[in-house]
């Protein structure tokens, strides 16, 4: 896969065209859209992509989509956010929790503020995150 292809400074009909050209065959080929070092501008068109996977092929990256995140302006981030918040409850419920635990580690405040803010609802119990 050819993440150049997915960069957002292209022509939008061609940028749509790429994406649509886009086969996502393995493992591989979703761990590399989820955000690709140093091509911050492919990621608006990668969370498109990631976002158009069923729950069984995403739910195995869930711990990396966790990542986004780590900073809300981040492009994809709306993408990714509407995305992971209609998986399953107790699903999501691990995954931040897991996120939430290595945020901590790493001593990174602002991706432990943004996961509570984003998932306020998971930690008042509430059976549906909001949207």
């Amino acid at each position: 896969m050819n993440i150049d292809l997915l960069n957002w400074h292209l022509p939008e009909a061609e940028q749509r065209a790429n994406m649509a050209a886009v086969h996502i065959a393995s493992a591989e080929d979703i761990e590399a859209l989820i955000l690709p070092a140093k091509r911050k501008d492919c990621w608006e068109n990668c969370a498109i992509l990631l976002a158009s996977l069923d729950n069984s092929r995403l739910l195995p990256f869930l711990p990396r989509l966790m990542e986004w995140y780590q900073d809300m302006n981040w492009p994809g981030f709306e993408i990714i956010d509407r995305r992971v918040k209609q998986l399953p409850y107790n699903t999501l419920q691990v995954a931040v929790a897991d996120a939430l635990r290595k945020a901590t580690s790493e001593h990174d405040s602002e991706w432990h503020e943004n996961l509570q803010s984003a998932f306020d609802d998971l930690e008042n119990g509430d059976n549906e995150v909001s949207m």
